[in-house]
């Protein structure tokens, strides 16, 4: 393994970098990352997914990349919220269909019993994805 991909990018460690990549949506370097042999669904302290993060943000490029890497469209993270859900609790549409595209699963809930229809529901956002 070469030194510079065990420091990571930016001086953190590779599993720092690749979530910070993910919420800075620098797709270019994030495709470097893994390059280096980065795995795609690396986790951080609350197991989110690059994926994850990219979903929170809206990041349809960023999301749209990973899952062409092959991360996983259905991780859950410690509050077992998957993508989609974090998708469409924050009303990122563009997001939520590309994850739906890509098979994300509509029947999933997170810890407190919350599922994607109850989300988009609330936010009104059902009649926006194509699920």
């Amino acid at each position: 393994m070469r030194r510079g991909f065990e420091a990571g990018i930016l001086g953190f460690g590779v599993g720092v970098s690749i979530h910070i990549l993910a919420h800075m949506g620098t797709v270019t370097l994030m495709l470097q990352l893994l390059a280096r042999g980065a795995h795609v669904d690396t986790r951080d302290s609350e197991r989110n997914t690059p994926l994850l993060l990219a979903a929170r943000h809206g990041d349809a490029q960023m999301a749209e990349m990973l899952l062409a890497q092959g991360a996983g469209v259905n991780a859950k993270s410690h509050a077992e919220e998957t993508p989609l859900l974090c998708a469409a609790r924050l009303g990122h549409v563009r997001v939520a269909n590309l994850l739906l595209d890509n098979h994300a699963d509509t029947s999933v809930n997170d810890k407190d019993g919350s599922s994607v229809l109850s989300v988009a529901i609330t936010l009104e956002t059902l009649t926006y994805l194509s699920c």
